[in-house]
């Protein structure tokens, strides 16, 4: 199944970046007022209960909001390392070397390849901090490495809890570090780079460049791209907007075969409304709505 899946990956690709069907966009008309989306942030921390925190986000007419839960990827601005120091991860250009850490092989630096996607809008991203103060942004979907039985698992960013242990890198070594603090936030721009390894550190903590997919099974979808880059990205495309084109096709792919994680599980469904446009989402624990729809 794992050939096959590579095989038809390779046949639906080019180099191009597209657009991702299952993205949601609003776009208001031009002018100048602004909308305003009231919702509830999830705001856990260590030794406490749960707290339900009241935050806005503002949008101008002609301004691209994003729903949280529809992208894999990190904010734009996180910060990477590569042989230079550290730099923000939208500043990356294809042949950068950026730090990963392996278990046979420690901290090690691997090659940008190129971006699996990004974008420009507004989007929800869960931010995870530890006691310490370092904070990795992400989505829900995203992977992030937590450890089990001293080996390092995959875990989607939105399963993480305060029970578990991540990685950090700290004086040159990777230690195990607990988690202080899991809240949702609303940033502009995301990233989702590939390295040649399929992980990275980001903000100093270990994690996948992979989304929506299981981690080993996206390194085996993945490796054509790692050995002909050029299906993923080109000195043009990578200052580009949008999914790309090879991603739409493992995405269509894995979505056909029940391989992706869509959405996180055990979701409600809401509803919103803006200038008479209905839409549908599977958003966990937050709701959206119009906060005064006189205004849009």
């Amino acid at each position: 199944m794992k050939v096959l899946l590579i095989t038809l990956m390779l046949t639906l690709t080019s180099g191009n970046p597209a657009p991702d069907p299952q993205d949601i966009h609003l776009h208001f008309h031009e002018g100048e007022s602004q909308g305003v989306f009231g919702k509830k942030d999830l705001v856990e921390t260590e030794g406490s209960n749960e707290i339900e925190a009241e935050s806005e986000i503002r949008i101008s007419r002609g301004q691209d909001f994003q729903f949280p839960g529809f992208h894999g990827c990190f904010y734009k601005n996180s910060e990477v390392y590569t042989k230079s120091g550290p730099t923000t991860m939208s500043e990356l250009v294809l042949g950068d070397q950026l730090a990963t850490y392996t278990e046979t092989e420690g901290k090690i630096f691997t090659k940008f390849l190129g971006w699996l996607d990004r974008g420009s809008s507004i989007s929800g991203f869960l931010e995870i901090t530890t006691p310490s103060g370092r904070k990795v942004t992400l989505t829900e979907n995203h992977i992030i490495f937590v450890e089990n039985n001293k080996r390092h698992q995959p875990k989607y960013a939105g399963d993480v809890t305060l029970e578990d242990t991540i990685y950090t890198l700290e004086n040159e070594k990777l230690q195990e570090t607990t988690i202080a603090s899991i809240k949702r936030v609303s940033l502009q721009g995301y990233r989702t780079p590939l390295t040649e390894t399929g992980t990275l550190l980001v903000d100093g903590i270990l994690c996948s460049c992979y989304a929506s997919f299981d981690h080993n099974l996206a390194q085996i979808a993945i490796y054509p791209v790692k050995l002909w880059p050029y299906l993923l990205e080109d000195s043009q495309s990578q200052h580009v907007d949008g999914v790309r084109t090879v991603v739409k096709a493992m995405k269509q792919i894995a979505t056909a075969w029940k391989l992706r994680r869509t959405n996180p599980p055990d979701t409600d469904s809401n509803s919103c409304y803006v200038d008479e446009l209905m839409v549908d989402l599977n958003l966990k624990d937050m709701s959206v709505g119009v906060a005064d729809k006189q205004e849009l």
